[in-house]
């Protein structure tokens, strides 16, 4: 797939960008009223490109543009290639949930589901495609600087949580990915029947107001006063009243202790609280306090001001993470007590209805007796249900286990693949840090993913090396050789690197060596221009700008606020 042009019915709007097949550059400039090269343009018009690749409005930067822009916007093109045949796309943003969708001389219009199932028809595969949607394919692809290239599986933006998933990555490495999608539903299905289990659990422990470990005991303790008392009834032994009336008490006295329990955990949530507040100091605070200690103690004070607050707010952040789950727990604790208030009350208004005007009426002790047995049913029904899960979930962890040394075999019969691959990490790290010390592995785990992809580079760790690894697998993989790969042939980085100046600038020349004169792929790439200050290249980099915005001209032409 080769992206041609992202355009609209009205240049009022925005003006079009043609893109070309190979190395793709989208520039954020100075301008004479501003240097600043950011919010100029760059990610947004990357994300017109999604947003007419089908991204859902809702989970697109575009829906927080203001209302305003929305309702003046244009309808949205987009001229594609898909295996060497032109499609156009139109969407707009007033009404997103539908797409025309121009193929040769066909023309349809589809609601969003639709196009993406249409869209992903177009494209021909090595590999049988059979767990993947249009979007799960090209999420990987259009890396936005919000995901912040932290590593390999995550593409969206951090505060959101996304489910990791290898699939797709097999997939594009040309690697069967059955066994995966089997064991990833089969860790679902172990997941869905402990939760349930949690829940039954929790049930239980709120009927006897006991733990799970003591439930079979009192179900035998429970058995034994239920015949007790049947054996009362049967005599008309009226010392049957002495033991209800205990059991009444009981519940008073547990009622009692738990609105007592209650009332200290409510006394420690607020206290929790006072204490962040108290420790909340404002920055001007700090600034004054900075500066008379600079000012006694002179250059022996190494840190800046900036460096003291980031300080002060990572110590801030920690403290406050303490604090939130010590609430958190402290109010799952309260959440389990007035489960038991309700449960005990409800029980004492049993008592309260079965309970005669007549003294001593056997009629009371039968209705007592009986809710006797439904305690005792729901109690075997509850651990029935528990045994049954455990079973279920031990033979699942079995079949889990076997399709885990399904992929291990599966990958180990892949290793020619995966050494091709591999010579291209080594390739693109011994031009970026001139030798090979770098690795690429497919491991099988036991975390909920599965599988990790674990690519080691030179320098692992800190955050311009864990661009590079994304930036090196990313491109690894669009120029792996064809006859393995089912990857759709272009990629696109938004503010991806953030290397020293030589890295930085090898990373653009074999960029341009790799793609130099190619016809079936694309990257497209958006980076401001003062990182090319100082930088020497072996090309001309303005053979491949297809689009340049200042802080007076904007890709949309305005300025605005993104809606929070």
């Amino acid at each position: 797939m080769i992206i041609n042009k992202l355009y609209c019915s009205d240049s009022i709007f925005f003006d079009e960008i043609e893109f070309k097949a190979g190395f793709n550059v989208i520039l954020g400039e100075s301008s004479d009223i501003s240097q600043k090269r950011n919010g100029v343009g760059k990610s947004i018009s990357i994300e017109f490109i999604n947003f007419a690749l089908l991204k859902d409005f809702d989970k697109s930067r575009l829906k927080s543009l203001p209302q305003d822009i929305i309702n003046v916007s244009s309808p949205i093109f987009l001229d594609i290639d898909i295996n060497g045949k032109p499609i156009t796309i139109k969407r707009d943003l007033k009404n997103p949930c539908y797409v025309t969708i121009y193929d040769g001389l066909i023309v349809k219009r589809f609601d969003l589901i639709d196009a993406k199932k249409y869209l992903l028809s177009k494209f021909e595969f090595k590999n049988d495609n059979l767990y993947s949607s249009f979007r799960d394919l090209l999420n990987p692809l259009t890396r936005d600087e919000r995901c912040e290239f932290k590593s390999i599986p995550d593409y969206s933006d951090t505060n959101i949580k996304v489910p990791v998933d290898y699939k797709v990555h097999l997939f594009y490495l040309g690697i069967d990915n059955d066994h995966l999608h089997s064991a990833m539903m089969i860790k679902d299905d172990i997941n869905s029947d402990t939760s349930i289990r949690t829940k039954t659990k929790n049930q239980v422990e709120n009927l006897l107001g006991k733990s799970i470990k003591e439930a079979r005991v009192e179900l035998n303790k429970l058995s034994e006063e239920r015949d007790e008392l049947n054996n009362l009834v049967s005599n008309n032994d009226y010392r049957i009243f002495d033991i209800l009336d205990e059991d009444y008490q009981n519940i008073n006295s547990e009622l009692k202790s738990i609105r007592i329990k209650m009332s200290s955990l409510r006394l420690k949530i607020n206290q929790a609280k006072d204490m962040v507040r108290k420790q909340d100091v404002d920055v001007d605070t700090i600034k004054i306090v900075y500066e008379k200690v600079r000012a006694g103690l002179g250059e022996s004070i190494s840190r800046n001001l900036q460096e003291v607050i980031n300080f002060k707010n990572t110590i801030d952040s920690y403290t406050n993470n303490i604090v939130k789950t010590k609430v958190e727990n402290i109010k799952n604790e309260l959440s389990c007590l007035n489960e038991r208030r309700i449960y005990l009350i409800s029980e004492r208004e049993k008592f309260n209805i079965e309970k005669s005007d007549i003294e001593y009426d056997m009629k009371e002790a039968i209705g007592k007796l009986a809710i006797k047995n439904e305690i005792i049913l729901e109690l075997k029904g509850y651990l029935k249900k528990i045994d049954q899960l455990d079973m279920s979930i031990k033979k699942k962890k079995i079949n889990l286990d076997q399709e885990r040394l399904n992929i291990e075999l599966q990958v180990d019969g892949c290793s020619k693949i995966i050494s091709s691959f591999e010579s291209l990490v080594l390739d693109a790290h011994k031009n970026l840090f001139d030798d090979y010390s770098a690795s690429f592995a497919i491991s099988v785990n036991n975390r909920k993913e599965i599988i990790s992809f674990d690519l080691r580079i030179k320098e692992d760790g800190g955050h311009s090396n864990e661009r590079a690894k994304v930036f090196i697998y990313d491109f690894s993989l669009l120029t792996h050789r064809e006859c393995f790969s089912n990857h759709l042939g272009f990629l696109i980085h938004d503010n991806i690197f953030d290397n020293d100046d030589d890295t930085f600038q090898k990373a653009l020349n074999y960029i341009d060596k790799k793609l130099f004169d190619v016809e079936d792929k694309q990257y497209i790439l958006t980076l401001n221009s003062d990182k090319l200050t100082g930088i020497d290249l072996d090309f001309d980099l303005n053979e491949y700008v297809r689009a340049s915005f200042t802080k007076e001209d904007k890709f949309l032409k305005r300025d605005y606020e993104e809606v929070r």
